[in-house]
């Protein structure tokens, strides 16, 4: 499966669509506590909005006290320079890299106030809101049903406009 988004350099919402329905993207806005669902299918472009909940649990610290956390060499990865790093606990392998050298993240529109980063990554992570994930490796040792790969394909600069006022909205 792809997926593209579309994020922003103020970090304040991403968008995502899938070329298997190009007629549709989502557009999440955290400041908002909105996503939007656009679908330009016949005459009438429909939309859907919902109201995403605001954040009302305690604020929590990801802990990763089980976690191995060792640092993986760098790497280049669709032209950035990024940096790597494997965890792994009774249940979970997990290969990642990241840049922060891409201009863009999906940090700012899925953050929450409530959570934040592991103090166990605080060593290896110095900004995460500069941070761009561009490959992601997870393997569940107890279930291979539940493995996950994302590889970054590309990063293109693109310029998507919605106007709600062109959209009927259900």
């Amino acid at each position: 499966m792809s997926i593209d988004y579309y994020l922003t350099t103020t970090n304040s919402y991403v968008g995502f669509s899938m070329p298997q329905m190009p007629s549709m993207l989502t557009v999440f806005d955290r400041n908002k506590h909105a996503m939007v669902a656009y679908m330009d299918q016949g005459d009438q472009p429909i939309a859907m909005a919902y109201t995403l909940p605001e954040d009302t649990t305690k604020k929590q610290t990801g802990e990763l006290k089980d976690y191995t956390i060792k640092k993986l060499p760098g790497k280049k990865i669709i032209g950035f320079n990024c940096k790597g790093l494997f965890m792994e606990n009774a249940q979970y392998k997990i290969t990642m890299y990241y840049t922060t050298e891409a201009g863009v993240s999906l940090y700012g529109a899925l953050k929450s106030n409530k959570i934040s980063v592991p103090p166990q990554l605080k060593n290896y992570v110095s900004d995460s809101s500069k941070g761009l994930l561009t490959y992601l490796k997870v393997i569940d040792k107890q279930d291979q049903s539940r493995n996950l790969t994302m590889n970054g394909i590309s990063l293109t600069k693109v310029s998507v406009t919605k106007t709600n006022a062109h959209y009927r909205f259900m």
